[in-house]
């Protein structure tokens, strides 16, 4: 009896497995680092601000928990695909038996091919509309704005600018981004071992062709990274929320640094000129016990690198 009631949960633990490995492994990813920074913020402060900090890794647990929640979709699109096919097949098999005669006319490979491909498009739709949904991204947008407001002047603008529509976003870029250029990847380096069996089998493979072979990965990491820094410093808003918070985490830089630098590229911030930035760093100069002769632009020339380097230069 216990080996028949095993034999029965097994397919059924078969449809569940990729939803719960797929669900497990983002919500990992999502609230890991999360976790891992009130952690050490808690460890940090001895009495003062430990409620707040117990509030939001509670916070932190409660909303990757939502359906609306990337571990969420992750979980839906793999065990939406895996359960999916089941239907489809039988569907694509009555169709066949209707053929009857003419079931020639339906490719033997398509009877794997095409339950495939409708059960990731049905399930990948269907998870992004719950992503997406208007009234999640709002809250989202709000909770962006507020932390935000933190680095800027005015409270209204930063929410202003986290809840202002972009055409064909959504909340998924970030893995967008990820998804496309993985598979841009693996299709270039096919195609690049095909173009190399070939020319080995020729004879005609270059010196030249191996020093691409050998570095082009780390070329490719070097300018994607360039780029997505150089968005990061100027264009912060073209960059997903998650990449912003990574690069700000990784870097530890104050941010009037940043600010400093967009307004240079703006044509507001002038070595020996007065053009009225000096305010800005010299609330970074007060904060830092720094002369604040060293944040204004017109006196000071260059930054002194004490201040670049935030102390340690």
């Amino acid at each position: 009896m216990i080996s028949d009631q095993n034999k029965q949960q097994r397919p059924r633990l078969r449809l569940l497995g990729p939803f719960v490995k797929a669900y497990g492994l983002a919500y990992a990813s999502v609230v890991g680092p999360k976790l891992l920074k009130c952690l050490l913020s808690l460890r940090r402060q001895k009495h003062g601000n430990r409620r707040e900090i117990l509030s939001s890794f509670y916070s932190v647990f409660q909303r990757s928990l939502t359906v609306r929640g990337f571990p969420f979709f992750c979980g839906a699109v793999v065990g939406g695909y895996t359960f999916l096919q089941i239907p489809f097949r039988i569907l694509l098999r009555w169709i066949t038996l209707q053929l009857r005669g003419k079931s020639s006319l339906i490719r033997r490979d398509l009877f794997e091919i095409l339950p495939r491909f409708f059960a990731a498009f049905l399930s990948a739709w269907l998870s992004l509309g719950l992503l997406n949904d208007e009234h999640f991204k709002a809250e989202q947008a709000t909770e962006v704005a507020k932390t935000s407001s933190a680095e800027q002047d005015d409270y209204e603008v930063a929410l202003r600018l986290a809840t202002e529509p972009v055409p064909l976003a959504g909340s998924s870029l970030d893995m967008t981004l990820f998804a496309t250029s993985r598979a841009a990847e693996i299709l270039i380096h096919r195609i690049w071992l095909s173009r190399k069996k070939s020319r080995i089998a020729k004879g005609k493979w270059t010196a030249l062709e191996g020093v691409i072979t050998q570095y082009a990965d780390s070329w490719v990491f070097a300018a994607s990274t360039g780029a997505i820094m150089w968005a990061w410093f100027y264009l912060p808003n073209s960059l997903p929320p998650a990449y912003n918070a990574w690069i700000k985490s990784a870097a530890q830089v104050d941010q009037r640094l940043v600010e400093v630098l967009r307004r240079a590229r703006r044509g507001e911030f002038v070595y020996g000129e007065n053009t009225g930035q000096a305010p800005l760093l010299q609330s970074m100069c007060k904060d830092y016990d720094w002369p604040l002769v060293w944040g204004d632009p017109a006196k000071t020339v260059p930054l002194p690198c004490e201040m670049v380097h935030m102390g340690t230069g």
